[in-house]
C-alpha cells in the first residue's frame, strides 16, 4: 500500500515476534490484514491495526492479537463506535511517561454523510482497554498534528499547526481541560494544507 492506513491486500499476515528472553524468534501467520501498534504491559498481547475487508481494505479497527493463541479479538471499550471498523488516519502518537498508555491523534475526512472529525484514541496497555476524546472541529482538517504528554502524565497537549489550535486534555478524566489559539512563532514559515 501507499502508507500504513492504505495497506496492500493480504490474508493472513506474516509476523515475527522477537523477545529478549527467547533466543528464537516466533514466526506467526495471523488471520486477516494487520499491522503492529504496541505490546501490552503483560507482553501476552500485541495491539494491531486490523484492516477490513482484508483483501480490499477500506476501514480498520484497533484490535488485540493474543500471542498465545494468535487470535485477533476486539479491544474492550465502553464506547460502541470503537467496536466497529472505522475510517481515519493517525497523525501523531505519544506514549505516557510510565508506559501505560498510548495516545494517538486521528483525523477523519468529511464524507457526504459525516463531517470531518479529530479525536485522541487512548489505548491503555495495562488494562487493555480503549477510549476516545473528541476534539473541536478546528483540529479535523489539519493533515499534520502533534501530541505531547507532560512528565507527570497528567496532561496531554494536542496541537494543530494549520489552525494554531491547542487543546489540553486531562488524562485522568479523559476530557478536554481547555483550548486556545496559539500564534505561530515569529519567522516561522506559513502552514499550508493540501
Amino acid at each position: 500500500g501507499t502508507d500504513t492506513y492504505h495497506p496492500a491486500a493480504k490474508d493472513p499476515t506474516p509476523m515475527v515476534i522477537v523477545r529478549r528472553d527467547d533466543p528464537e524468534p516466533r514466526v506467526l501467520s495471523v488471520p486477516g490484514n494487520v499491522e503492529p501498534e504496541a505490546f501490552s504491559l503483560s507482553v501476552d498481547a500485541l495491539f494491531v491495526i486490523d484492516f477490513v475487508p482484508p483483501l480490499a481494505p477500506e476501514r480498520y479497527r484497533v484490535a488485540r492479537l493474543d500471542l498465545r493463541t494468535t487470535t485477533v479479538d476486539e479491544v474492550w471499550s465502553k464506547e460502541d463506535e470503537l467496536q466497529a471498523p472505522m475510517r481515519g488516519t493517525a497523525r501523531a502518537q505519544a506514549i505516557a511517561p510510565d508506559g501505560r498508555r498510548l495516545y494517538t491523534l486521528y483525523t477523519r475526512d468529511a464524507t457526504t454523510d459525516e463531517p470531518a472529525e479529530a479525536f485522541v484514541h487512548v489505548l491503555d496497555l495495562d488494562t487493555e482497554r480503549a477510549s476516545c476524546v473528541d476534539l473541536p472541529p478546528e483540529f479535523s482538517t489539519d493533515p499534520l498534528g502533534a501530541v505531547a504528554v507532560t512528565p507527570s502524565g497528567s496532561r496531554l497537549f494536542v496541537y494543530s499547526p494549520a489552525s494554531g489550535a491547542l487543546a489540553e486534555l486531562d488524562t485522568h478524566a479523559l476530557t478536554i481541560a481547555r483550548t486556545a489559539l496559539v500564534a505561530p512563532p515569529v519567522g516561522a514559515p506559513p502552514s499550508t494544507t493540501r
